[in-house]
């Protein structure tokens, strides 16, 4: 699977949606949704730098590379667009949530999904990265061949390249301490969306949004950190389509 940055520039619209994926993701994280977003309207499904290659591609990357990116990428949408739009999965909510807080005037609204406000690993990360991260994977059920499809880096067995990554989780748990200390001065219309079986993402997070003024939470039953199951992805797809309500 090829992962890459996924551009759609409608000519006379002004009106646009940036998409922006969770750590080790990919933009096909977004494809169950992406049939959801009017055709009418310009798109950008980012894919972040150090992401969609190497182990040491990604451990070589940083927070502030990922923090300039969407920062840059947004600035460029802002001054281009009338409407501006965010849908965002995991780590990427935390971005999202930065360019909002930048430009209130523009962000017409968020859509945030599996934000970890609070995190609780369960145990079946570790199978997830034996299977698929070391590459001993097999033949894959259906959650893993979900979780395949939403990771986006080459597999890789040597465990020691791996360390490199420490870092970039440290700056992770940084960025959502900084996150949950800002929320309060969100203003953007934001719908959040938290998964019941996530493996990363506590239910615990809701403590951060369910009395914000300008957030509303939906709980996805049938769904995990990466993965869509039941009618949630249709649920997903309406909030998206009710964008439109808003320009």
């Amino acid at each position: 699977m090829t992962h890459e940055t996924q551009i759609r520039t409608v000519e006379g619209s002004n009106t646009v949606v940036l998409l922006i994926h969770g750590i080790l993701g990919t933009p096909h994280q977004f494809d169950p949704i992406l049939p959801a977003i009017p055709q009418e309207w310009s798109m950008i499904n980012l894919l972040l730098d150090g992401h969609g290659g190497s182990v040491e591609a990604f451990g070589q990357s940083s927070m502030h590379k990922w923090e300039t990116q969407v920062a840059d990428a947004v600035n460029t949408l802002c001054s281009e667009y009338e409407n501006v739009f965010i849908i965002a999965h995991s780590m990427g909510t935390l971005f999202a949530i930065d360019a909002a807080l930048a430009h209130p005037e523009k962000l017409k609204a968020l859509i945030l999904l599996s934000p970890p406000l609070k995190v609780s690993p369960k145990c079946r990360l570790i199978r997830y990265a034996y299977r698929i991260g070391l590459g001993f994977g097999g033949n894959l059920d259906a959650e893993l061949s979900g979780v395949r499809h939403a990771y986006s880096l080459r597999t890789e067995q040597r465990i020691w390249k791996y360390f490199r990554w420490i870092p970039r989780y440290l700056e992770l748990f940084s960025k959502i301490r900084s996150t949950r200390k800002k929320l309060p001065a969100l203003r953007t219309p934001t719908t959040v969306f938290l998964c019941l079986d996530d493996e990363m993402v506590s239910v615990r997070s809701k403590k951060y949004v369910e009395n914000h003024p300008t957030c509303s939470l939906i709980y996805l039953p049938d769904s995990t950190h990466f993965t869509y199951g039941g009618n949630d992805a249709d649920t997903i797809r309406k909030a998206v389509l009710n964008l439109n309500t808003l320009i």
